[in-house]
């Protein structure tokens, strides 16, 4: 078989497996496989990419600041420790993300959660100083309101609503039943609406 000089690829055997290197820029299903043959940049492009979802993910379970480092190198420890059992035939993201949400759920085993953490939802690169009361001020509710929710509801709606995962990547990330999965995302979404439509509207000043 002769390989196309515009896609320069060499194979690594690895156990009972070989593996394609390649010079390309990797899709993802591609890092943990190519980091396990030996790739040097392939580990760094998987944190690099997922940095910001799972900070972001970490964040809104109120994981304090302090040891949200720690915490995110944790489950990058155990990506690797477990890189091996990757299916590349199947999606990274809840693979990862099964990894983020036992490592959160071991974390608040052991440690009681700190105060609540504000949810980055500033969309405007240069908000007035009211457009940022404001905004804080749904932080902290929104912050509350999912901080109230119960564990099984709050993991749904993080991961549907905020990761865009769906119904059934959840399912396997939580090892639920799909219908348990969809009741959890629906009494949570019910449970929001419900607390948003009883808060009281701000009002443009002070009486």
């Amino acid at each position: 078989m002769r390989l196309s000089s515009q896609s320069p690829c060499h194979h690594r055997r690895m156990g009972n497996k070989i593996y394609t290197m390649t010079t390309e820029p990797m899709i993802e299903r591609q890092w943990l496989p190519a980091h396990i043959a030996g790739d040097p940049d392939a580990f760094p492009a998987l944190m690099k990419a997922y940095k910001g979802p799972i900070y972001s993910f970490l964040m809104r379970c109120q994981v304090n600041d302090l040891v949200r480092d720690d915490l995110f190198q944790e489950i990058f420890i155990k990506v690797h420790q477990n890189a091996q059992s990757y299916d590349p035939g199947r999606a990274l993201k809840p693979w990862i993300f099964t990894i983020v949400v036992n490592t959160v759920r071991s974390h608040f085993r052991k440690k009681t959660p700190q105060g609540p953490v504000a949810v980055d939802i500033l969309a405007d690169d240069a908000p007035s100083s009211q457009q940022i009361v404001e905004a804080n001020e749904t932080q902290r509710w929104l912050t509350k309101q999912l901080k109230s929710l119960p564990d099984p509801q709050r993991d749904v709606v993080l991961l549907h609503c905020f990761q865009k995962l769906t119904t059934v990547q959840i399912a396997d990330i939580l090892h639920k039943p799909l219908g348990t999965v969809k009741t959890h995302l629906r009494r949570g979404r019910q449970a929001l609406i419900q607390a948003f439509s009883r808060r009281e509207p701000r009002t443009g000043g002070r009486s």
